[in-house]
């Protein structure tokens, strides 16, 4: 939506979904959490990110020298595409009255950062 807006008022003629979003998601330990918590953070961050609208992602896993640990984040992507099917629609959040009222915030918010950013530069 964000982008839309940005080559819309700049006057460009590129597709919106042009742009390549990569998120990643850093390794989070913490002791109260073990022995998945990292699991659960990449999970959720995953799941946002596909969400927010990224084109691909990267979970770091807790112990890169772990192989099982590394096998778990490497799949979270896998399950939450094949099992979910949440890449087989074009918004998944479409429909929830909620979050659309929440992206339509967040983006107004921060469409007025941009434009304050870019007045003061």
């Amino acid at each position: 939506m964000l982008w839309h807006t940005i080559l819309h008022a700049y006057g460009s003629q590129a597709k919106s979904n042009a742009i390549h979003i990569h998120t990643s998601s850093e390794a989070w330990i913490s002791e109260n959490l073990e022995p998945h918590g990292n699991l659960l953070k990449a999970t959720t961050a995953g799941l946002a990110s596909i969400l927010g609208g990224c084109t691909s992602l990267s979970l770091e896993p807790a112990d890169i020298n772990d192989e099982r640990l590394t096998r778990i984040a490497r799949n979270i992507s896998h399950i939450l595409r094949e099992e979910s099917h949440i890449n087989k629609v074009a918004d998944p959040t479409v429909g929830s009255y909620y979050l659309e009222q929440l992206i339509q915030q967040l983006s107004e918010t921060a469409w007025k950062k941009f434009l304050q950013k870019v007045n003061a530069a």
